[in-house]
């Protein structure tokens, strides 16, 4: 009779062939499966990827420029009656010329400043160019400065700036206007600017601001200058409004001005009837009185200073000044 304990072997052998069994499936279910490996593509080396590359856009090229030729070929007059009718837009918009404003102008002709601005009314305003007629308007021998602008809708707008004359330079048989800078202008008829002094002598323009300065220095006698002739350039001979000359000397003309005004407010010395008055010597005036024309010769006397209705020249003006 078996033990209590004693275990069913048969059962025992039939588990571990059960797991003999399923062993083989679940190795099968654990393990993965592996794939067949693919066969690696040759690599391309690099100088053949950067010839390709080259090829490549040598070709986009070629194509692009290729196309914007024939659409250039095809589409030229679709684009040039584009611009066309762009660069017209303002006729037809009624931006055009009508107008012309010119402030400042009294010496410049009105034809120099049309021929300069070369516009014509019912041209287009924005085609019109303001800095090309600025240059042409400075070049103008009376303008010193000029500004130019466009106005919408239809005016353009002109400011002169002319060069002031301060005198008449006498060259030869020409009368030639010069402004503050001793600049020539140009030729005249001085009988329109017989208002301006008269100058004459070789280098008297580069000269004349030396001049107004010496005048503004004493203007009692400035003001009464009329003609001045700048004598060897080195020194000036100036005509007073009642015909006196006066002699000026080389060095310090200002101080012979001053002396000059000085014995006029004392003496009346330019109110007497002389010709010239000599003031080149430093310490001493010489006057020279004017000489009857043609005085009637009488058996009396003939002195030249006992012309009826003239007085003796003389007095104490001759001699050492004080």
């Amino acid at each position: 009779m078996p033990a209590v304990n004693d275990i069913d072997v048969r059962a025992r052998k039939r588990a571990a062939q059960a797991r003999r069994l399923a062993a083989p499936v679940d190795a099968a279910r654990a393990k993965p499966q592996r794939t067949a490996k693919r066969p690696r593509k040759a690599a391309i080396p690099p100088v053949l990827r950067r010839v390709a590359f080259m090829l490549l856009v040598a070709a986009l090229a070629g194509g692009t420029g290729f196309a914007g030729y024939f659409a250039w070929r095809q589409g030229g007059a679709v684009i040039g009656s584009i611009g066309a009718a762009i660069s017209g837009w303002p006729q037809f918009a009624g931006m055009t010329v009508q107008d012309i404003s010119v402030e400042g102008r009294r010496l410049v002709s009105k034809e120099a400043v049309m021929a300069a601005l070369d516009v014509h009314r019912g041209d287009s305003l924005l085609k019109f160019d303001p800095r090309a007629a600025r240059a042409k308007l400075e070049s103008i021998e009376w303008v010193e400065s000029a500004i130019v602008e466009r106005r919408l809708p239809d005016t353009i707008y002109v400011k002169l700036k002319e060069r002031a004359a301060v005198a008449l330079w006498q060259r030869d048989n020409d009368f030639v206007l010069i402004d503050r800078q001793g600049r020539l202008v140009r030729t005249v008829d001085p009988n329109y600017y017989g208002y301006l002094p008269l100058i004459a002598g070789t280098g008297a323009p580069e000269k004349i601001t030396a001049l107004s300065l010496l005048l503004q220095e004493v203007p009692e006698i400035g003001k009464r200058v009329r003609a001045a002739v700048w004598v060897g350039q080195r020194r000036w001979n100036i005509t007073l409004d009642n015909l006196v000359q006066v002699m000026l000397p080389e060095e310090d003309a200002a101080a012979a001005l001053k002396t000059l005004a000085e014995l006029d407010r004392k003496q009346q010395l330019l109110s007497r009837d002389l010709a010239v008055i000599d003031m080149r010597l430093p310490d001493r005036l010489v006057v020279r009185p004017n000489t009857p024309v043609n005085p009637p010769a009488t058996a009396k006397d003939d002195k030249p200073n006992s012309a009826p209705g003239r007085k003796p020249a003389g007095g104490p003006v001759a001699g050492k000044t004080t």
